[in-house]
């Protein structure tokens, strides 16, 4: 594997790419070898269907000067597909690798997939059976995998607020997610180096793991929440959980402003937790260096259950 990532290297540097284009190109490329690594492929077979590193160079560095006056051509969202509601319920599963997404109601009874940017779509694999829509990237891509401000794709899907919003089911690499304005039973987000920003909507449970991407939560209701980071920052605001939230990370940092909670368990290796009118019953607090300062307006007693810290400390203003 490393000797096709040298090759590859050397090819797009022939074709005059910028430094900043060909660490964009190999980066994307080790992450999908990974992950198909992971997913139980052969290394020799993994290498096979990415091909000839130097055809790959040059079909890079044909996106690479698709002309502004092209890009403006594209520059607005296309209808996909659209469906009719099968069943009474709906649920959804999404794998994107540097595709962004928003997830957003409809304005009729239709479910509606749109898109915009330079990549084939017909590469994407869709399907829609039994009330469960999926939406993949294409396996193993290879020049599709070159991102650039002329073809990153982005995807909108429409979902009619009076469906039965089952599941919600995300997978990114580098893919950016925006959900808002709807109501879903189990909302699920799995996702490397994208950013997510959740809002107005109403979730029963909530399942939020990040690697080093940033979470944005707004004006939500949710029964209750379990996050877990690496490295990226959780931000929530006007959220409203009605049990327990649960949040693990390993350097992420977590800002919470005028939400409520009953229990918290907050776990840290070093990530600092900093919040404003807060309003919970108890919280568990461990850490190795990380810190939790609770700062509240309104006078209520909060129960530190369990305080396990090394050198991190724990203060509650209330």
């Amino acid at each position: 594997m490393m000797k096709f990532i040298e090759d590859l290297k050397k090819e797009l540097k022939k074709q005059h790419l910028s430094d900043a284009e060909i660490e964009d190109i190999i980066k994307d490329h080790e992450d999908m070898m990974k992950e198909a690594l992971e997913e139980g492929h052969q290394e020799s077979d993994v290498i096979l269907r990415f091909g000839d590193p130097a055809l790959i160079a040059k079909e890079l560095s044909k996106s690479s000067n698709i002309s502004d006056e092209d890009n403006m051509a594209n520059d607005t969202y296309q209808l996909w597909k659209s469906y009719t509601p099968s069943e009474e319920s709906f649920s959804l599963v999404v794998k994107l690798v540097s595709e962004d997404l928003t997830i957003q109601p409809s304005k009729d009874d239709h479910i509606r997939i749109l898109y915009k940017g330079r990549e084939n779509i017909e590469k994407y694999h869709i399907s829609y059976t039994k009330g469960e829509l999926n939406i993949e990237t294409p396996k193993l891509r290879s020049f599709s995998l070159f991102r650039n401000h002329t073809n990153d794709m982005k995807f909108i899907i429409e979902v009619p607020k009076e469906l039965d919003f089952k599941t919600c089911n995300q997978h990114g690499v580098s893919s950016d997610l925006l959900l808002h304005d709807l109501k879903i039973s189990l909302l699920t987000i799995n996702t490397t180096s994208g950013d997510c920003d959740i809002k107005d909507s109403i979730l029963t449970d909530s399942r939020w793991n990040t690697v080093s991407g940033d979470l944005k939560a707004s004006r939500l209701h949710i029964s209750n929440l379990v996050v877990s980071m690496v490295s990226g920052d959780l931000n929530l605001e006007e959220v409203h959980i009605e049990s327990d939230l649960s949040i693990s990370t390993v350097s992420g940092d977590i800002d919470i402003k005028d939400s409520k909670a009953e229990t918290v368990n907050f776990n840290t290796v070093s990530g600092d937790m900093e919040a404003k009118d807060f309003y919970i019953e108890s919280i568990k607090f461990k850490s190795v260096s990380g810190d939790c300062n609770i700062q509240n307006k309104d006078k209520t007693p909060i129960s530190v259950l369990r305080s396990s810290s090394i050198s991190g400390e724990i203060h509650i203003k209330s």
